[in-house]
């Protein structure tokens, strides 16, 4: 199956072969995994990788699409929506919350807005000077393309930081370094007393370095850190790219999809103990979530019958919105 499924990415994508053999060595598992055949061969795939995400002051399960594509003399057929549709199925049977993508192609955002899916991770991106700060001696600069536990633990203890963002696991921390390297990218780490001060995850983007993650504990110390950067790449200056709001959102970058409704609204319930609403939901490809929920002092209730209540009629594509879009949710290093 593996093998199979790889020829049909390597028809459908234009990924290196560099690329596809990372992926497939180190991301693709054939219990990840949803196939059509014809005639014994695969004609139509997707994979659902795993993520955790921070989610109303909780780790939630997340199932993120990949790879899903069909053979060029089998399209529009329906495999690709008996595939997603399959998935639903199977991501609510291991109790995952959301589900998420970043297209492949801008026409993508409308086609999986059909299967429930709305447009809510955005993100920034800024090209800005190089900064001219001298760094002090009481600080070093390391820059590395391996794994080392104390920069792990540093990103993740920064990424759990966002309210709502998609969270990388320690193993899929090992996939990432790996796309890095294809890339000529290095972490860079900003370093006082024996502990990180900021921290800068790159990439090279043709003759730009391009920044997809930057913390630090201090305005000061990221000058410090982009300073040396620069310094060393011979860099006059650098791309940033970076959660977004409303204010300066100015890229599409993935969509999202609720799979298990009661579960969701349940959380959501809890910090917005001040709300009250009725919804009536609407779920095409995921039955299971119709019926009428009440949010009401914190609690979520669900009926399949309506109560003497004002329903707000929504389908799954709104409630995503709904809940989502307000919190500024937030992917990264997604391999995409």
């Amino acid at each position: 199956m593996k093998e199979q499924v790889k020829n049909l990415w390597k028809i459908c994508f234009t990924d290196s072969d560099e690329f596809m053999d990372l992926y497939f060595s180190l991301r693709y598992r054939e219990e990840i995994n949803l196939a059509i055949r014809k005639n014994e061969e695969v004609v139509s795939a997707l994979q659902m990788i795993p993520y955790p995400m921070t989610f109303c002051g909780q780790i939630v399960d997340t199932s993120y699409i990949s790879g899903a594509c069909t053979h060029p003399e089998e399209r529009s057929q329906g495999f690709m929506k008996e595939l997603l549709t399959q998935s639903f199925r199977r991501m609510y049977q291991q109790n995952v919350a959301f589900s998420t993508l970043i297209p492949a192609e801008p026409w993508l955002f409308d086609y999986y807005n059909r299967f429930g899916y709305s447009t809510v991770f955005y993100y920034s991106e800024c090209t800005f000077p190089v900064p001219t700060s001298r760094v002090p001696k009481a600080y070093k600069i390391h820059s590395t393309t391996g794994f080392i536990q104390e920069v792990y633990d540093y990103f993740q203890s920064r990424m759990r930081q966002r309210p709502c963002c998609i969270q990388h696991t320690e193993s899929d921390f090992v996939v990432i370094l790996a796309d890095m390297s294809l890339a000529e990218g290095r972490i860079y780490r900003l370093i006082k007393d024996e502990k990180i001060r900021a921290m800068a995850i790159t990439y090279q983007e043709e003759k730009q370095l391009q920044i997809k993650e930057l913390f630090s504990e201090s305005e000061i110390e990221k000058d410090y850190l982009l300073s040396a950067i620069g310094k060393e790449g011979g860099y006059n200056s650098l791309q940033l790219i970076q959660p977004a709001t409303n204010k300066n959102a100015t890229q599409k970058l993935g969509m999202a999809r609720i799979i298990d409704a009661q579960k969701v609204l349940s959380l959501w319930a809890v910090i917005h103990p001040q709300t009250d609403i009725s919804i009536y939901l609407e779920d095409s490809y995921l039955p299971v979530n119709n019926g009428y929920y009440r949010i009401s002092q914190g609690i979520c209730t669900y009926t399949q019958t309506a109560n003497n209540l004002l329903y707000k009629e929504m389908d799954i594509n709104e409630l995503t919105d709904y809940i989502l879009t307000p919190l500024h949710p937030y992917m990264s290093l997604m391999l995409n």
